[in-house]
């Protein structure tokens, strides 16, 4: 979907990406399995490296591998608290 910075910037790039979230939504149709997260911490900097798989509903309603990938993100600790 590309890059965001900012809570607010990460919402609207959802949104437009997704579309808004239905009031009452209960996802029962897809997920992320995340493993392997890799964390180097610098005073108040970091970065990680996760690892993703993407599962959604099969036509017999079984969860199936559909994408695999990372993520790697810059982390800020701001106020005594880690952000993304």
């Amino acid at each position: 979907m590309g890059d965001a910075t900012g809570p607010e910037a990460i919402e609207a790039m959802l949104v437009e990406g997704l579309g808004p979230t239905p009031e009452g939504f209960r996802n029962t149709k897809n997920f992320h399995l995340m493993s392997n997260l890799l964390i180097a911490i610098d005073g108040d900097t970091a970065t990680a490296e996760s690892r993703l798989v993407y599962f959604a509903r099969s036509k017999e309603a079984r969860p199936q591998p559909m994408l695999a990938g990372r993520y790697f993100d810059e982390l800020v600790r701001e106020g005594g608290e880690w952000r993304f």
